[in-house]
């Protein structure tokens, strides 16, 4: 494992790293400020509601901050070696080139998961000192808007609907993970790399207006089914009949692109 961890001191003390999460964690404070300065004005629109309500608006922009953490510090991860022209030392490495590969994967595995727990932990934490703890039980339709919901959805209790929710948005970012991974690899400059990612997350907002499409139209669930779309809570009440196959597409795109970055990593390592 000491590969590994040379691996995550890359990043972790990596410069970009220092600003893009000071970034974050400003953004989500000053965002928790304002928040409190709110209160009292969410408790009188949303009552009895707010713990579950606030926390699943507040969850969905910060995970939009994570994609973008993520994006910003990983998107030179596999790329940089080319960069610096020092690719040709991946073939000197006693355990294969592909452990470099899946090592630098696993790095971002654990730090995609560690900042998922980072911002349900502290969000919940919030919302409970704020704004109280309400019973769990409760059904959807009493948290969350009924007009857009999936009838079968509305009669589940908020706490199973947020499980879903979690699960969903977790995926997302594994997904997101994937596409990282796979650009990072097929391009040789970092910027490009960067700007691609970019290009890529956020394309299926602008998609989404173009395409006017039912629930349950193909066209529709493969749009949502993006990173950027998944962590919505909109699209996931949208897509609920459906929120499976966002799951069994999301990892099976994670293997795709995974296996594709693999094979395109050790061809460039042996040239």
């Amino acid at each position: 494992m000491q590969l590994y961890k040379m691996e995550l001191n890359k990043i972790v003390r990596n410069k970009l790293t220092y600003v893009a999460s000071g970034i974050l964690l400003l953004i989500i404070l000053i965002s928790f400020i304002h928040e409190f300065s709110l209160s009292k004005e969410m408790v009188m629109e949303f009552s009895k509601r707010t713990c579950f309500r606030r926390l699943l608006d507040l969850s969905e922009f910060y995970f939009l901050y994570i994609s973008i953490w993520l994006i910003t510090v990983f998107s030179a991860f596999y790329c940089e070696d080319k960069q610096n022209k020092v690719d040709v030392l991946l073939s000197t490495t006693t355990r294969g080139k592909l452990y470099v590969f899946f090592i630098r994967l696993l790095v971002i595995l654990t730090l995609t998961l560690c900042s998922f727990l980072f911002i349900i932990i502290t969000t919940f934490l919030f919302c409970y000192f704020v704004y109280g703890y309400m019973d769990s039980r409760v059904l959807v339709e009493d948290v969350v808007y009924t007009k857009i919901m999936d009838p079968f959805l509305a009669k589940r209790t908020i706490d199973s609907f947020i499980k879903y929710y979690f699960i969903i948005a977790f995926s997302a970012l594994i997904m997101l993970d994937a596409l990282i991974v796979w650009v990072s690899v097929n391009v040789k400059k970092s910027l490009y790399s960067f700007v691609i990612l970019l290009v890529i997350y956020f394309l299926p907002i602008y998609l989404e207006s173009i395409i006017k499409c039912s629930n349950l139209n193909v066209g529709y669930a493969l749009i949502t089914n993006q990173p950027i779309l998944l962590i919505t809570v909109r699209c996931f009440t949208k897509s609920w009949p459906i929120y499976s196959i966002h799951l069994l597409i999301a990892y099976l795109i994670f293997g795709i692109a995974i296996w594709s970055s693999a094979k395109r990593w050790n061809s460039i390592a042996e040239r």
